[in-house]
């Protein structure tokens, strides 16, 4: 720096900054590493607007900008990933901000063969804050954390017909927004990561005040984190998102610092 001018043409996605701090090899391997103790964050993913990222962890104050999300508007914008197939185990993990809490509702519904399992945007105590949600499956059992605490709120089972996807969000339970739009959820979503695993309830309670996909993770087998619907892990679960963007969100994204 020292008065010298440095250009770099290209894209930067994360940028972090640590005051008087000597950084170990484990803390950079990763672009998802945990930046809790860094001085300054920002994230550039879609930036556009300046509007604060989707996190509460920085230790001092800082700037931000944009991060992309999910928008989901009952029958304009919603999220299905057909070719997704569901392991023996698994956890789905994502960040949910909701806007209306209608027990009508639903953000989040997967299918079985012609079952469903819906979740109600009831399930949230406030609107218009966001939310870190935990589904975990294994040995037939189900299990839903909200925060890191285990709810039982909001969950419904139902028989489908012949579902369109097998993983859908701000759907209603035929799948079909358009047919029946007062089922259908508005509310914002960003980042979805599925994981071939059933977390323990320990990482779950360690993980409810994160904001970040840890991308090494070997268990991790689904990652949508942008507006394009496609699998950023390389495995191919590629997801249709009708018209997501990052314009338009919620300027109430937790801000990076205060």
């Amino acid at each position: 720096w020292g008065g010298m001018n440095y250009f770099m043409d290209g894209t930067i996605a994360y940028l972090k900054m640590w005051h008087g701090v000597e950084l170990q090899q484990s803390d950079v391997t990763s672009l998802y590493s945990p930046h809790n103790t860094a001085h300054h964050f920002w994230d550039f993913r879609g930036c556009t607007t300046g509007a604060p990222v989707r996190d509460s962890t920085c230790s001092s104050s800082c700037e931000s900008s944009s991060v992309w999300y999910f928008p989901m508007n009952q029958n304009t914008q919603y999220f299905d990933a057909e070719s997704f197939t569901f392991s023996a185990e698994w956890t789905i993990e994502t960040w949910v901000y909701p806007t209306d809490l209608s027990s009508s509702r639903f953000w989040l519904n997967f299918h079985s063969s012609e079952n469903c399992i819906l979740f109600r945007t009831s399930m949230f105590p406030n609107t218009n804050q966001w939310y870190h949600m935990v589904i975990t499956y294994t040995g037939g059992s189900m299990t839903v954390y909200r925060d890191g605490v285990v709810t039982t709120d909001g969950i419904y089972s139902s028989y489908c017909g012949s579902p369109s996807g097998s993983l859908v969000f701000a759907n209603d339970q035929d799948g079909n927004v358009v047919n029946d739009p007062g089922q259908a959820s508005g509310h914002y979503q960003s980042t979805v990561a599925i994981y071939n695993q059933a977390k323990s309830a320990e990482e779950i309670q360690g993980r409810a005040a994160s904001t970040e996909i840890n991308a090494l993770d070997p268990t991790l087998y689904v990652l949508w984190a942008d507006n394009t619907g496609t699998d950023l892990t390389g495995n191919g679960n590629t997801a249709t998102l009708t018209s997501a963007s990052v314009a338009g969100g919620p300027s109430e994204h937790v801000s990076v610092c205060n």
